[in-house]
């Protein structure tokens, strides 16, 4: 059974009335299983280490499509005046990921997406900080402070307890926070929603408007007391895009969301092609898709930054370009000022 597949059940897309019963059961295992995790550390059966600087946690309980990434690239640059910022992150599905010691890059040493992976390739461009890639983020985060990093950003750092954090920032989609209350792998919750009560701060994104910012209020407010803000994409235009007819490919949570950005913004988009998260276009699979488009009337090829850095040959029948998408606070914005306020003042109480 591919992702793919599997995504397109747990979305809706396909019905799958045999494989449903089988997936709902082992989504009961898997709540059973975090719900025996969490215990675990509550009850420090299984141990969990202070670093030596502020540690500040961005995750998420569901899988997938909440900004994480650019939360967590918000967060360094709000902080990189404050001193060397070091995000922990794990390389998924990199070869780095795969070695026994991290690996660490930063915009004067960077290396291809497919040794440390999309997103710390994407956030060692577009930040200051020093990016340590392995799975181990103990070890990651003792490597950080002898490089003499002032904080820690833990990227996708809610499941990973190994290491004590003083801020725990949780983004969540306002337009489907809890996935419909279905656990891996009948749906995308891949945490409880009862560690909202473990936030310090809590991210709405993808917040239409401030009518759904209050009903994301409400519904969170099952769950948790924490300032929350909501925050919307904006794409960045390097190039024009009102009136240009376009291609569109990404491997982000969810494409559509990138997709509909393009069309907000003017571009009449003429083909897609959504990948998985972190998935790369083979070149033979790109140079069709590039076909495609051509013969659909596009002028050119847009993509997002994280997919940008996996594209090993830019020069096609067609330019292909990266669009920025950066955060936006459209509400809660004095909470989202404090937390980082907070946050620097933790940095220079511990020098």
């Amino acid at each position: 059974m591919s992702e793919k597949y599997l995504l397109d059940v747990i979305e809706g897309k396909k019905r799958a009335p045999l494989l449903r019963p089988t997936l709902a059961f082992f989504s009961r295992l898997y709540a059973a299983a975090v719900k025996g995790r969490h215990l675990a550390y509550q009850k420090n059966w299984l141990p969990s280490f202070p670093a030596s600087v502020p540690t500040i946690s961005i995750g998420n309980i569901v899988v997938g499509g909440t900004g994480k990434t650019p939360l967590v690239q918000m967060l360094a640059t709000a902080l990189q005046e404050e001193g060397k910022i070091a995000i922990l992150t794990r390389g998924f599905r990199s070869k780095a990921e795969k070695q026994k010691d991290p690996l660490c890059i930063d915009q004067a040493h960077l290396v291809p997406a497919e040794i440390c992976g999309d997103e710390p390739l994407f956030l060692a461009q577009t930040t200051s900080a020093s990016i340590w890639i392995n799975p181990n983020r103990v070890l990651s985060a003792k490597k950080a402070v002898e490089d003499g990093a002032v904080c820690l950003i833990l990227d996708d750092g809610l499941q990973h307890r190994r290491i004590q954090r003083d801020v725990e920032i949780i983004a969540v989609d306002a337009n489907d926070p809890f996935s419909r209350h279905r656990y891996l792998p009948y749906g995308l919750l891949r945490d409880l929603p009862e560690r909202l009560q473990e936030a310090d701060l809590i991210v709405a994104n993808h917040t239409r408007d401030q009518d759904q910012y209050e009903e994301v209020k409400k519904e969170l407010s099952a769950y948790t007391q924490a300032p929350i803000v909501a925050m919307q994409h904006e794409l960045v235009e390097s190039i024009p895009l009102k009136g240009q007819r376009v291609g569109a490919f990404c491997g982000i949570g969810k494409p559509q969301y990138f997709f509909n950005a393009l069309k907000q913004a003017g571009a009449e988009v003429v083909a897609t092609n959504a990948l998985l998260d972190h998935q790369s276009f083979s070149e033979e699979k790109l140079r069709a898709f590039v076909a495609e488009c051509r013969e659909n009337g596009a002028e050119r090829i847009v993509c997002t930054e994280k997919d940008w850095v996996k594209v090993r040959i830019k020069e096609m029948q067609l330019p292909i370009h990266p669009v920025a998408m950066r955060l936006k606070i459209i509400a809660g914005k004095q909470y989202w000022d404090s937390a980082i306020e907070k946050i620097k003042q933790k940095i220079r109480v511990s020098r």
